[in-house]
Formats: C-alpha cells, structure tokens, sequence
C-alpha cells in the first residue's frame, strides 16, 4: 500500500509508469482519501448488454450529430435534410457536407464491426464543448450520482442546445442514500425515469444529513427522460461517435489520488482494487478513454 507521496514517486520509479504526482508535492505528504462510492452490484458484463440500435437512433436533433451518423452510415443523407431544413444546414456550414455522403438515398447500415471512429473529444467537438465542468462531491462517496447527473446535462446540451443545471443531492437522497452510502448507475437510472433530476434551488447537494424535502414545484423544474442505455464493451466507441457521453466503472487503487499530469494506469504489481468508482466519459481514441466527473481534493482535473 502507498501511504505518501514519495513512496507514490518510487512505485512510478520502479514500475516505469507514464504518470507523474504533481510535482509541489513533499516526499513525506501523505496520500489523500479519494471518496469514490460505487456499488459493485450495479455492474453490468462487458458484453452482456444486448446490442445498440444504431439505426434505430434517426437522425435526431442535433444537425452536427446527424452528419456524423449519416457518414457512418446509420442514416441516410436524405433523411438529413428531411429533418433539418436547408437554410439550418446552410447557416451551421453542412450544406455542403451532405452531397459527399456516401449513399445518398440509400438505405442505412450499422457501423462495420470493430471500425470506431480514431479520436472522439466531446469537450471539442463542432468547434464547442458538449461537456458539463468538473464538479467536486467530497466528503462523499457519491460519484454514481454526480456521474449520472452529468450524463443528462450532456445529453440536454447534444441534443437540444442549451445548458441546464441539475442537482446530484436529487438523485442521491431521493433513493434513500447520504453522503457515506454506496449506489449504482441502476438506482440513477430509474429515479431518472421515474421522477427526473431537478435544479439545486428545489434541493441542493449537500454533504451533510437531511431528509429529502424537494421544494414542492419540483415536478415542474425537472428535466425528465427514459431510463439509461446500457451499452457493451463492443458497441461503446460506436455510441461516443454517435451518440454521446458514456458512464463507467473504474477499478481504484490506492495510488490513483496522487495522480498530477498523465494519463493513469495502474501499476502491473498493484493488488486487486477493493473500491470502485463511477466517471462520465467524453472522450475516446482508438487506445485509451478520458473520464472526467466528480472528483475530489487530489484526483485528476483535466479529465
């Protein structure tokens, strides 16, 4: 176990790692506590999800999204511009995109099987960011709500162009945990489709213990949808690429709270993890994913 900060610089040391603890840190620091707080009960197998409907996805509502689905050929270029109206296509610049489309009028096909996209970045994506900040949840092992909340105020920001504002104190206490309970994309998942997430003015997060009282408007300051997709290991770069954001488990060591620039991987001698966390994921290239959600004092920021 890595107790302090020079013991975290002579593990990288030996075991060659590509990461770095950040550098104003003394050798004789200890090690912060990372609250993480995922339930290892709301796991899913790697590929036990059933497959994605690629073209069951339409065109939908974002006109950039659109193209790219066109392009990897889950639509077709007419229904593009059956969808969104010329002057739209012209105004954004994608006029002009929509010729080129292989298949024009053709019918839709799923993306080829392990051929996702190079490099996906939702937090440049179009020329803006799709992404909502990185929000701090400490004391609190709360990162299952912090993630899913995220994952909506993304998806509102893809697909119908604005920013909204959700409290992760919502999901959380309203399915009967606090600060030091443990929960699962599962439980975010049906609160959501049940009772939506509202803003931090109708119930904030907090750290501290409360009993779950929503202002009594609630209903009708919430941003509401269907429950969560699961997604396999499989289909996963497919649905960054044309979708959006993902929500994932992340196995925590010991070290992980005194990373500082670089890109995490464990060290090949590391134990099993005995915690697990939950980070919202924007970003993917053909080798690695760059989460970023909650986070607490210590944890990487630039995710």
């Amino acid at each position: 176990m890595v107790n302090t900060f020079g013991e975290l610089r002579a593990l990288i040391a030996n075991e060659r790692l590509g990461w770095q603890p950040p550098h104003n840190m003394p050798d004789d620091a200890p090690l912060p506590v990372t609250g993480l707080g995922a339930d290892r009960s709301g796991l899913v197998g790697a590929n036990t999800s059933s497959p994605a409907d690629f073209t069951g996805l339409g065109p939908g509502t974002n006109p950039y999204l659109a193209i790219e689905r066109a392009r990897a050929g889950l639509v077709t270029a007419r229904q593009v511009t059956d969808a969104f109206p010329a002057d739209t296509l012209r105004r954004l610049g994608l006029d002009e995109a929509v010729p080129g489309i292989a298949g024009r009028d053709s019918e839709a096909v799923p993306p080829a099987a392990g051929a996702p996209p190079a490099s996906v970045d939702w937090r440049n994506r179009f020329g803006q960011n799709w992404i909502t900040s990185v929000r701090d949840q400490n004391p609190c092992n709360s990162c299952w709500a912090f993630a899913g909340v995220a994952l909506v105020e993304s998806m509102v920001r893809i697909e119908h162009a604005m920013w909204t504002r959700l409290s992760e104190g919502d999901p959380r206490d309203g399915v009967g945990k606090g600060c030091a309970d443990e929960g699962n994309m599962g439980e975010v998942s049906n609160f959501f489709a049940n009772n939506g997430f509202c803003d931090p003015v109708s119930w904030p997060w907090h750290t501290d213990t409360r009993t779950y009282a929503p202002t009594p408007d609630r209903s009708g300051r919430s941003v509401r949808g269907p429950a969560f997709t699961w997604v396999s290991v499989s289909d996963s770069k497919n649905w960054l690429n044309a979708v959006g954001p993902l929500v994932t488990y992340i196995d925590v060591y010991d070290d992980f709270s005194g990373v500082g620039s670089g890109v995490y991987g464990a060290a090949p001698t590391r134990p099993t993890p005995t915690v697990a966390g939950i980070c919202s994921s924007s970003s993917v290239t053909t080798t690695r994913w760059v989460p970023g959600s909650a986070r607490t004092p210590g944890a990487p920021t630039g995710g």
